[in-house]
């Protein structure tokens, strides 16, 4: 689960871009793209199929009444609706924390009842990048520690290690309540290193 979209081919303009493995089916249509996952299946032939499989998380199944296209910008809003992070300044860094509660489209799953790994991954860069702004990614590592129910409330952390010339070293966790306990226990860590451009001046 390295990333939510892994691509391995392009049809025309108006077919289907399919992922590998497990996944996500993109149908373009006029520059839009719609999201539903898909199931991976080999025919008799041997040739791999891809077709939609039921929501696991909804347990609704994608149709095209029910699917409406969704641009770049309007499905990177969706992902991050409710996210607002909070920053306090600790011995002259930054720290950020959001409180998450995943709203319907953002409950994405591909195992029944456990939130992908790749948009946890996700919500740890932004949260990152929000901290080292306007540095960007050069590496990320999460470490998946528990399965993440998509009715949990979230606490996702980020904070700063060490900086070297352009480089700062960031650690972030994502933590949820226990079902049995309550307590609030990690769920994912995560390490990332962030570079600022040649242009910006480097970090104390």
């Amino acid at each position: 689960m390295s990333s939510l979209l892994r691509m391995t081919g392009v049809l025309s303009h108006s077919s289907l871009i399919r992922t590998s493995g497990k996944g996500i089916c993109l149908a373009r249509r006029s520059a839009c793209l719609i999201v539903y996952p898909v199931a991976r299946s080999r025919s008799r032939s041997g040739v791999i199929i891809h077709k939609p499989i039921r929501d696991v998380c909804s347990s609704s199944t994608p149709s095209s009444s029910q699917t409406k296209p969704l641009d770049s910008g309007h499905l990177y809003g969706e992902l991050l609706a409710g996210y607002r992070p909070d920053f306090s300044d600790i011995d002259g860094s930054r720290h950020a924390t959001v409180h998450l509660d995943l709203n319907a489209k953002q409950r994405i799953c591909y195992y029944p009842r456990k939130v992908h790994g790749g948009y946890q991954a996700f919500l740890l860069d932004q949260l990152f990048a929000d901290c080292c702004n306007p540095a960007v990614t050069a590496s990320l590592t999460v470490d998946y520690k528990k399965p993440i129910h998509p009715d949990a409330t979230l606490i996702l952390r980020a904070w700063p290690v060490k900086a070297e010339g352009r480089k700062i070293y960031m650690e972030g966790s994502i933590k949820m309540a226990d079902p049995v306990s309550g307590e609030m226990v990690v769920a994912a860590r995560a390490t990332a290193v962030f570079v600022f451009g040649k242009s910006k001046r480097s970090v104390d």
